[in-house]
C-alpha cells in the first residue's frame, strides 16, 4: 500500500483498483497537476450555468463541448461556442439531482447518474425514489433508458464506457460496480469486494476510469474529521 499525502493520523484520501492496488497520487497532486495544465491554455471568458446551481460533474466531447449536471437542480446543461442550453430539463426521464456525467459520443449517448439525495436535504426536481443510470440522446437530449441500481441504499456516482460500448458505473453506498452491456435492459454486477465498502457514515466508491493497460480503476473516499495542533 502507497500512503497518500497528509498527516499519519488524518489520511486525505485511499483509492484503488479493482484488485485493490492502491493509486499513488493523491487527490492534492491530481488537482495541482490540473491546475498547471490550465494555466498553460489560454483563458476564455467563463460561461454560468442556471442560478444558484451546483455542478457536481462535467463531462466533453472531441469538439470541446461540455455537458454539466447538477446536484441540486438536476438536468444537464451543454456549453458549445461560449453559450449555455438546457439540454436535459430538470427532472427529465424521471431523473432526480444528477451526479456523473459522461458523453459518449460513439454510442451518441450522454450517460447520467440520477439520485435521490433528500435525506442530505437536497430535494432535487421530482419524487423519484432509488439511484439510477440514466441515458439521453446526446444531441437532442431526449431520454433513451433508465437503469436502477438494485441495492436501497445505492448512490449512482460515475460513469465510463469500455470500448466494446459496455458501461461501467461506481456506487458510492455499496461496494459494487455495475454493468451495462449495449442493448442491455437492466444493470449487472461486474465487480464486488468487501474493501470497496463504503466506511462507516462515508462514501466509498467514487471515481472510475479505464487505463491504457485495459484495466479498469476506481477510487475509493473517505473524509474525515480531524483536528490539527498548531
Amino acid at each position: 500500500m502507497i500512503k497518500n499525502n497528509g498527516d499519519a493520523a488524518c489520511p486525505r484520501a485511499k483509492g484503488g483498483s479493482l484488485n485493490i492496488r492502491r493509486a499513488s497520487l493523491s487527490a492534492t497532486v491530481i488537482i495541482l497537476a490540473l491546475g498547471t495544465a490550465g494555466a498553460a491554455s489560454a483563458e476564455t471568458a467563463p460561461v454560468g450555468v442556471p442560478d444558484k446551481s451546483f455542478p457536481e460533474s462535467v463531462t466533453s466531447t472531441s469538439d470541446g463541448t461540455l455537458y454539466v449536471g447538477s446536484f441540486n437542480q438536476g438536468g444537464v446543461t451543454k456549453i458549445a461556442g461560449g453559450k449555455a442550453e438546457q439540454l436535459v430539463k430538470p427532472g427529465a426521464g424521471d431523473s432526480r439531482s444528477t451526479l456523473g456525467v459522461l458523453a459518449d459520443e460513439k454510442s451518441g449517448t450522454l450517460y447520467v447518474c440520477s439520485n435521490d439525495i433528500s435525506g442530505f436535504g437536497v430535494a432535487g426536481p421530482s419524487e423519484t425514489k432509488g439511484a439510477w443510470l440514466k441515458t439521453f440522446d446526446l444531441k437532442s437530449g431526449a431520454p433513451k433508458g433508465s437503469f436502477a441500481l438494485s441495492d436501497p441504499k445505492s448512490l449512482c456516482n460515475d460513469i465510463v464506457v469500455g470500448a466494446d460500448g459496455t458501461a461501467y458505473v461506481s456506487d458510492s453506498f455499496t461496494p459494487i460496480v455495475y454493468s451495462l452491456k449495449p442493448g442491455g435492459t437492466a444493470l449487472a454486477t461486474f465487480a464486488t469486494d468487501p474493501q470497496l465498502a463504503p466506511a462507516k457514515d462515508g462514501v466509498g466508491l467514487d471515481g472510475i476510469a479505464i487505463g491504457a493497460d485495459g484495466n479498469l480503476y476506481v477510487t475509493t473516499f473517505i473524509r474525515q474529521n480531524c483536528s490539527r495542533s498548531r
